[in-house]
């Protein structure tokens, strides 16, 4: 059996783009395990926002039988975060989510668990107040 990589996509600030540029990456297929770290509620309420129907698969980043990705699923190893998010205005309030969730990515990539990660920036001006 062909193992396919894990790739790990943490999309920054839950106001960004990175939320966006995620929920079109589920309209492909890729010969992968693409896992995005960060809170699950908040990618369901941007996709039901930009009217996209994404499956989400809650993941545990240990698990190796993972399911391959496939169009319309997102996999996500979920990062706990019940702040509100206003799109376009990042906060403060999600830094202590994002930083948990770069740490997240970055012992998977030391115990050697994935193949690829892929960091997309947030604001240094939000972490730095932490």
């Amino acid at each position: 059996m062909k193992k396919y990589p894990k790739i790990l996509i943490t999309p920054g600030d839950p106001s960004g783009i990175g939320y966006d540029i995620l929920i079109n990456i589920a309209k492909k297929k890729f010969p992968a395990k693409i896992i995005a770290i960060t809170n699950i509620n908040h990618l369901k309420e941007r996709a039901k926002l930009l009217n996209e129907k994404i499956n989400f698969i809650d993941v545990n980043l240990d698990n190796d039988n993972l399911p391959l990705d496939s169009k319309k699923n997102i996999l996500v190893h979920n990062i706990k975060n019940n702040k509100k998010v206003k799109v376009g205005c990042p906060s403060v309030k999600h830094a202590p989510m994002i930083l948990e969730s770069l740490d997240t990515a970055i012992e998977a990539c030391l115990k050697k668990k994935i193949r690829r990660y892929s960091y997309w920036a947030s604001s240094k001006k939000y972490l730095n107040k932490i």
